[in-house]
C-alpha cells in the first residue's frame, strides 16, 4: 500500500508532526479476532471524565521495523485505516525523521498498561520508535521523542513532574506484543526514563517546577528505554482486549 498522505502537517522547534487523526465514529473496517466489521474502532471519548484535560504525557518506545525508513507512517499506516495494531490506540508515533499523531490531543487512548486507569484515561502517549541498539537512528528518535514530549508539556502548560513511564506498565505492555516480535530491549533505571524531556527544559526548581521552557536540540539526548511497546503491526491474527 502507498505511504499515506497526511491529513496536515505541522513542524513545532523543527519537528515535523503529521497527522492523520483516526476518525470520531471510525469502526472496524473487517473483522478482526473479536472485532467484527462495524463495530467501534476507538474509546470516543475525551480525556479526564469527558472534560479533555491533559494530566500528564506517558512515554513508551515500541520497535524498530528492519527495512523501513518511516516507522512512524508504517506504524500508522498499520493503526488506521489498515486496522493490523490489535487494539493499541496511541497518541503519536515518533522516529528519528518525523512524527505522526494518530489521536487527538485530548482524547482516550489505549496504550498504557493500567486499563481505565489515568494512564489511558487521563494522559497523551508518545511511542519512540527505536531498536536500543544506540544508532544514528535510534539517537534521533530519542531527541524528537524528547522534543515532542517537551511541545506538549508547554502546550499543556505541564512540567517535567507530569510525564511518566510506570514500571507496572512494562508488564502489561510485554503482554500486548505479537508473538513474532521478540526483539530484545535493553532495560535501564526506571528512576531515569523521563530524562530526555528534560534536555528542553531548565533545571527544575524545589519547590514549586516551572512550567517547561523550550531550548534548542541537544546533540545527545537522554532518553533511557523501557520493555514493551504496542507491538509490530500485526500478522498472526493475535487479539486483545479493549476499552470500548
Amino acid at each position: 500500500m502507498a505511504k499515506l498522505t497526511p491529513d496536515a502537517t505541522r513542524t513545532e522547534h523543527g519537528l515535523v508532526i503529521n497527522q492523520k487523526i483516526i476518525p470520531w465514529g471510525a469502526v472496524w473496517p473487517k473483522d478482526s479476532g473479536k472485532y467484527k466489521k462495524g463495530q467501534k474502532y476507538k474509546a470516543d471519548r475525551r480525556l479526564s471524565g469527558g472534560t479533555g484535560k491533559v494530566a500528564g504525557v506517558t512515554i513508551h518506545n515500541t520497535g524498530d521495523l528492519p527495512n523501513v525508513e518511516e516507522d512512524a507512517e508504517q506504524y500508522t499506516r498499520a493503526t488506521w485505516p489498515n486496522a493490523n495494531m490489535n487494539d493499541a490506540r496511541v497518541h503519536y508515533f515518533v522516529d528519528d525523521i518525523n512524527a505522526w499523531q494518530n489521536l487527538e490531543d485530548t482524547e482516550v487512548g489505549w496504550h498504557a498498561g493500567d486499563g481505565s486507569g489515568p494512564g489511558n484515561g487521563t494522559t497523551i502517549s508518545i511511542e519512540i520508535i527505536m531498536d536500543g541498539s544506540g544508532s544514528k537512528e535510534d539517537l534521533g528518535a530519542e531527541e524528537n521523542g524528547a522534543l515532542l514530549a517537551a511541545i506538549l508539556l508547554k502546550k499543556y502548560g505541564l512540567t517535567t513532574d507530569h510525564t511518566r513511564a510506570d514500571p507496572h506498565l512494562g508488564q502489561r505492555r510485554r503482554q500486548l506484543r505479537p508473538k513474532q516480535d521478540t526483539q530484545r530491549r535493553p532495560t535501564r533505571s526506571h528512576r531515569r526514563r523521563l530524562q530526555g524531556p528534560r534536555r528542553y527544559a531548565p533545571a527544575r526548581p524545589h519547590p514549586p517546577p516551572r512550567p517547561v521552557q523550550l531550548r534548542g536540540r541537544h546533540p545527545r539526548p537522554v532518553y533511557p528505554l523501557r520493555r514493551g511497546g504496542v507491538g509490530r503491526p500485526r500478522t498472526d491474527g493475535e487479539h486483545h482486549r479493549h476499552p470500548h
